[in-house]
C-alpha cells in the first residue's frame, strides 16, 4: 500500500515538470521566432536602404543619358551565353523604359566561324579584319542578319521590350564601298549614314538592332547585289556619330584597354588613344575597337568605352552608376 501511495504520489510531479519543462522549451522558441522576425526585418530594412542609395546616386546619370542616344556594340560571344544574352535584353528594356535612346549593333564571329567550319572554310583575318570571299560573305549576311541578329530581337522582345532586327541594307542605312578589295574581298568601308529609319523606329518607342552587312555598290551580273561584310565597330562608331550619340559603349570579352607595360587603363583621354592605337601592345581584335573609339570622339560623340562585358549587367551599371567596368576615352 505504502508503495503504490508513493508511486501515485510521483505522477502528478512528472506532469507539472513536464508542463513547465515544455512551457519553457515554448517561450525559448517564441524568443527565438522574435529574433529571427527582428533581424529578418533589420536585413530587409538594410536592403531596401541600399537600393534607395543606389537609386538615389543614379540621379546624375540620368540626367546625363535620358532623352539622348547611346549605341552598344556587342559581340556574337554574348548571344552564346542565355545568362548574358538575358541580361543585355534587360538593361536594354530598362535603359528605353527610363528614356534612354538605345540602338545596338551586333557583331557575330563565333557563330560565323562554326558555320564557315561546317562548309570546310577557315576563316583568315588580316588586321582584325575579316578577309572575305564572296561565298564567304553570304554567309556572314545569313549568319549575322538571319540568326544572330533575330535571336537578339526575340530576347529583348521576351524581356518586355520592342525591339526591331535591321541591317546596313535596310533604309539605305549604310552606305559603302569596297575597303581593299584585293586584300580583304567583299569587306565594306563605310562612306555614309542614312538615320531615318533608326530615328523613326526610335520615336516609336522601338530598340534598332542592327546587323553590319550593306549592299555593294555595284551589281553582278544578273543584276544582284551581293553583301559587303562592314566590321561592327566601325558600324557602331559611324552609327554613334551619325545619331549624335552621348556614348559609344564597345562591349568585349575582356578587362579593358592594356597600356604597353600590361596594366589595365581605366580612363584615358583621346590623346592617349591615338597613342596606345599606335603602339605595339594594341593587337588583333582591339586595333579595330579602340579605332571605332576614336573616330567617334573625332565625330563629335562625348566618350567612347571599351566594357567588360562579361560583367553581368554591365550596360547598366556603366550607365547608371559609378562602378562602370572597362576603359573610357574622352574626347
Amino acid at each position: 500500500m505504502k508503495k503504490a501511495a508513493k508511486k501515485a504520489s510521483k505522477k502528478p510531479v512528472k506532469k507539472a515538470a513536464k508542463k513547465a519543462a515544455q512551457k519553457t522549451a515554448s517561450k525559448k522558441t517564441i524568443r527565438k521566432s522574435a529574433q529571427s522576425t527582428g533581424t529578418g526585418t533589420a536585413r530587409t530594412a538594410t536592403a531596401l536602404a541600399r537600393v534607395a542609395e543606389i537609386l538615389t546616386d543614379s540621379l546624375p546619370y540620368l540626367r546625363t543619358y535620358v532623352g539622348k542616344p547611346v549605341v552598344v556594340k556587342v559581340g556574337g560571344q554574348i548571344v552564346d551565353s542565355p545568362e548574358r544574352l538575358q541580361a543585355l535584353a534587360t538593361d536594354l528594356v530598362l535603359a528605353r523604359q527610363v528614356g534612354v535612346r538605345p540602338l545596338l549593333v551586333h557583331g557575330g564571329a563565333p557563330q560565323i566561324k562554326r558555320r564557315l567550319a561546317d562548309l570546310g572554310k577557315e576563316p583568315k583575318f588580316l588586321d582584325g579584319l575579316r578577309i572575305t570571299d564572296l561565298e564567304t560573305a553570304r554567309i556572314v549576311e545569313r549568319t549575322l542578319s538571319g540568326e544572330v541578329n533575330k535571336r537578339i530581337v526575340a530576347a529583348v522582345n521576351a524581356a518586355g521590350g520592342r525591339a526591331v532586327g535591321i541591317s546596313g541594307r535596310d533604309g539605305g542605312l549604310i552606305e559603302a564601298r569596297f575597303a581593299r578589295p584585293r586584300q580583304l574581298g567583299y569587306v565594306g568601308s563605310i562612306s555614309a549614314v542614312q538615320i531615318q529609319l533608326p530615328l523613326a523606329l526610335e520615336q516609336a518607342g522601338m530598340i534598332p538592332v542592327v546587323s553590319p552587312v550593306t549592299s555593294a555598290p555595284e551589281a553582278q551580273a544578273g543584276g544582284a547585289i551581293p553583301p559587303l561584310n562592314i566590321n561592327a565597330d566601325s558600324a557602331a562608331s559611324a552609327l554613334a556619330a551619325a545619331l549624335g550619340a552621348v556614348r559609344l559603349l564597345v562591349a568585349t570579352d575582356v578587362a579593358g584597354l592594356r597600356a604597353p607595360d600590361g596594366g589595365l587603363v581605366k580612363e584615358i583621354t583621346h590623346k592617349r588613344a591615338v597613342a596606345l592605337l599606335r603602339a605595339p601592345s594594341t593587337q588583333g581584335g582591339m586595333r579595330p575597337k579602340l579605332a571605332a573609339c576614336i573616330a567617334a570622339l573625332e565625330a563629335g560623340v562625348e566618350a567612347a568605352v571599351i566594357l567588360d562585358g562579361r560583367v553581368p549587367h554591365a550596360l547598366l551599371l556603366e550607365l547608371f552608376t559609378s562602378g562602370g567596368g572597362g576603359t573610357l576615352i574622352r574626347g
